[in-house]
């Protein structure tokens, strides 16, 4: 039984090796269902050579496996056939004739047999002989009790996986296959002081052709490798030592299909492929064993020594000018250098593929120095050609950008990403312009509460939000400001490096409420005060005294004389204790001034104020309506009852006037609650679009004639038909379209919109991203600062056919660190530059050429 428990061993390391890796079934045996359970094993032993199944071309799957099937299988995997034939003859044992069918196999396996000079070729095997045998291969060769210590074991390498049988059950050929694929993606073990110790090689390397490779380069890191292969070069190996393939002094490299591999888990190293019996690589084995890992501190990580030398300041390691693979581009160091690209946070892994020639190969991730960054604000779809109208995803030719870091594509980008452009030269290979974009994602939040804020030598600010630290870094486009401070809770959005480029502070909702009547506050007896709420309901509260009454210095006295903090008529912010009590209370004032009307501008979410009803309203001071302002209509009946109507902003009609009973704003113009004063409000009924027009067409349908506009809206092709003929519109000009309620622009309703300061065809513009600006001459020749949208769009009219392109299609200036001069020594881009003249931003861009 001993010499059968060795000859299982050679037989499962056939078996291991008959079915390493998974594969789609080829169809070749006709009693092997592609549905079938072990169809991708039988497969992959047919393509390594391992069996050829039955004299009818079946495999018989269901049948069983017996003593002389393994030995065939041990042979094969051993490369033995040819000398399985040549031993075909006698033999050794009484119950194996010569011209038995297994008899070379046996002959050249040459086992020990039973005590009475047989074989029983015919016995079947058992699933945990079976189990045994594979345990074996796999270099496990301890004594595991019989017959459950076996099957726990081999359960708990891995090996079966998809076979669960009866321990003293007879295994099947189908059975067999998939035992054996599970044990070739398995390591092989051996024994260091007596305890398991991985070699780092699995079953699969022992089986089938193998050839050894330096693997250069995919099709995933540079496009000029053809899909579906990899570019290699040969590699010869003389006692130990490894020698790459060269011509005139010059590497030779070759394309093979990268099979079953994954090889961009090997760039930069040696490996030897497996390859089956039509040279399709199966598995790889890596021969390089020098690989240095870390990460950047510094944003000058990497220096030049001299001209074909570049140092790693972290690993104070030496290089020439080497391949490198950055985020997923193949580049080389000296574009590496040229761009600095590589920045604090970025991990670096540098490869001596020969373990003795130094480090030849680089690979960095997380590489995103010098790069444009953006926080996202709106879900990227499919029909997206932009981020934010900011950044591109796809290169002029329509293929995407290469999407690494949180997502692998642009339309998993979501709002509240981070997202970096990277731009990475490669001037040594085929690309537009010999730069490569990259687009980076990081996809962090934290919510929480600032627990401390600290502030070193260097000026650099930290904050500990729930027990860990973070950078607080400077606002992006896209971000709506990062201003911190202790105590304070909300959420930060996280770039890079725990960097925060955005923090939103939780608010607490106001309580806003109109008086209708209140006793005095002065007399602490049974003091009430009713309200009309802003979700138009009344409401009587019992107040806590102690808390609302300020005394006379701060009360605001009614029309009576009486001293209440609260005057029927006034508007008032309140909190309501857990007793249903009010317990604070303070009255609202107007800080918009003495304005009694407002000019409603809901295209652009904008109210002008001014002293009267009048021609000149709409020139005012913009004040903005966001997501959070409290808006309500006051009314007042016959008997004088007050009626207090939360409205919303789209309720109101567009481009029109109302009393306003008050207004209160914060510092930067954002209104927090408005009372109107009016009784015919009326639904909104249009909108005001700023359009680039790329067509005028005459319309007669037989019953009347219009106009019908091809524009650019938000760089996307629309149509717009007009109630009548216009005149005065040329296409290449930007108008504001007034719409009707059915989409039509409306009679009177093109407003051109001329370039900023009337000043066209800017030669130098920069943009400050940090402040989400842009800078250019206007036509007295003074530097100007406008505010860049958020949605801002880009056309560049230099086409045939006019069409959106990111901000960073535009040529920029240099700017002065101060901000006071503008250069054109890189910036020759001609523009046009036009502002929605309701809010004072800079909606739209158009390329008209180059100096």
């Amino acid at each position: 039984m001993k010499n059968l428990k060795k000859l299982i061993a050679v037989v499962l390391t056939f078996t291991l090796v008959f079915s390493a890796m998974a594969v789609g079934f080829a169809g070749t045996f006709s009693d092997v269902s592609s549905s079938a359970p072990y169809a991708s094993a039988v497969a992959r032993l047919q393509s390594l050579g391992l069996v050829s199944g039955m004299p009818d071309g079946t495999f018989q799957p269901d049948g069983v496996v017996t003593r002389a099937q393994m030995i065939a299988f041990v042979n094969a995997a051993e490369g033995l056939q040819q000398a399985a034939k040549v031993s075909a003859g006698p033999t050794k044992f009484s119950d194996v004739p010569a011209n038995f069918w297994a008899a070379g196999d046996i002959n050249v396996a040459d086992p020990s047999g039973y005590p009475d000079g047989t074989f029983r070729p015919n016995n079947p095997v058992t699933y945990t002989e079976a189990l045994a045998m594979i345990l074996r291969a796999l270099g496990y060769t301890q004594d595991y009790s019989w017959p459950y210590g076996v099957i726990s074991k081999a359960t708990s390498v891995g090996i079966t996986k998809g076979v669960v049988l009866s321990a003293g059950t007879t295994i099947t050929r189908g059975e067999m296959a998939m035992l054996i694929n599970n044990a070739l993606d398995l390591d092989i073990n051996t024994y260091v002081n007596g305890a398991e110790s991985d070699t780092g090689k699995t079953l699969l390397s022992r089986v089938g052709n193998s050839t050894t490779y330096y693997v250069y380069a995919t099709h995933d890191v540079d496009s000029n490798v053809t899909a579906g292969y990899v570019k290699v070069v040969p590699v010869t190996e003389t006692n130990g030592l490894y020698q790459m393939t060269y011509n005139n002094g010059n590497l030779v490299y070759t394309l093979i299909p990268t099979g079953s591999v994954n090889f961009n888990n090997y760039l930069g190293q040696i490996v030897t492929v497996n390859e089956d019996t039509n040279g399709n690589p199966l598995a790889a084995t890596p021969v390089t064993t020098d690989i240095k890992t870390f990460t950047a501190t510094t944003n000058s990580e990497v220096t030049q020594v001299n001209a074909t030398t570049y140092s790693f300041y972290d690993a104070s390691v030496s290089v020439g000018n080497i391949p490198v693979v950055v985020d997923g581009v193949l580049t080389t160091m000296a574009d590496v250098y040229k761009s600095q690209v590589v920045d604090n946070g970025s991990k670096i892994t540098l490869i001596d593929p020969t373990n003795v020639s130094g480090y030849g190969y680089a690979i960095i991730t997380d590489a995103t120095g010098n790069a444009s960054s953006l926080l996202v604000n709106n879900n990227v779809t499919s029909s997206d050609s932009y981020i934010d109208n900011r950044f591109a995803i796809n290169d002029s030719n329509g293929n995407p950008y290469p999407v690494v870091g949180a997502v692998s594509k642009a339309t998993d980008i979501k709002a509240g990403d981070v997202v970096y452009q990277v731009s990475i030269p490669v001037d040594n290979q085929d690309v537009a312009g010999g730069t490569a974009t990259v687009l980076y994602v990081v996809r962090q939040s934290v919510t929480g509460t600032i627990s401390q804020v600290s502030t070193a030598s260097d000026g650099t600010v930290t904050v500990t939000i729930n027990g860990t630290n973070y950078t607080v870094g400077s606002a992006i486009p896209g971000s709506t400001g990062v201003s911190v401070s202790a105590g304070s809770t909300g959420t930060a959005i996280v770039g890079k490096n725990n960097t925060i480029v955005q923090w939103s502070g939780t608010s607490t909702a106001t309580n806003y409420a109109y008086v209708a009547a209140s006793q005095s506050l002065n007399d602490q007896f049974n003091t009430q005060v009713a309200l009309v709420k802003t979700d138009g309901t009344s409401q009587t509260y019992n107040v806590v005294y102690a808390n609302v009454y300020k005394g006379a210095d701060n009360n605001v006295r009614n029309t009576t004389g009486s001293i209440t903090y609260a005057a029927p008529g006034s508007i008032v912010t309140y909190t309501v204790n857990s007793n249903g009590l009010i317990d604070t209370m303070s009255p609202v004032s107007d800080n918009v001034g003495n304005d009694t009307y407002g000019y409603v501008d809901t295209t652009n979410n904008v109210i002008r104020f001014a002293s009267a009803n009048n021609s000149n309203i709409s020139s005012a001071l913009p004040y903005y309506v966001t997501s959070s302002t409290v808006l309500l209509n006051e009314t007042v009946d016959s008997n004088g009852n007050v009626s207090l109507t939360p409205i919303k902003f789209t309720d109101i009609s567009n481009d029109s006037v109302h009393p306003v009973k008050l207004a209160v704003y914060s510092g930067v113009r954002q209104l927090t609650v408005v009372v109107f004063g009016d009784t015919n409000l009326t639904a909104n009924t249009s909108t005001q679009p700023i359009v680039y027009v790329t067509g005028v067409n005459t319309v007669n349908n037989g019953s009347s004639t219009y106009t019908s506009l091809s524009v650019l809206e938000n760089g996307v092709a629309k149509t717009y038909n007009a109630t009548t003929t216009l005149s005065n519109v040329t296409p290449g000009s930007v108008y504001q379209l007034t719409l009707d309620a059915n989409g039509n622009v409306v009679s009177s309703g093109v407003t051109n919109i001329p370039a900023s300061d009337s000043t066209t065809n800017h030669t130098v513009v920069a943009f400050d991203y940090t402040n989400n600006g842009i800078y250019y001459y206007n036509n007295s020749g003074i530097l100007t600062e406008d505010a860049l949208d958020n949605n801002v769009v880009v056309i560049d009219a230099t086409k045939s056919t006019p069409a959106q392109v990111g901000l960073g299609s535009i040529s920029q200036g240099t700017l002065s660190t101060d901000k006071s001069t503008l250069s054109s020594s890189t910036g020759n881009s001609l523009v046009d530059v036009y502002m929605n003249p309701a809010t004072n931003k800079v909606v739209l861009i158009v390329i008209r050429g180059t100096k």
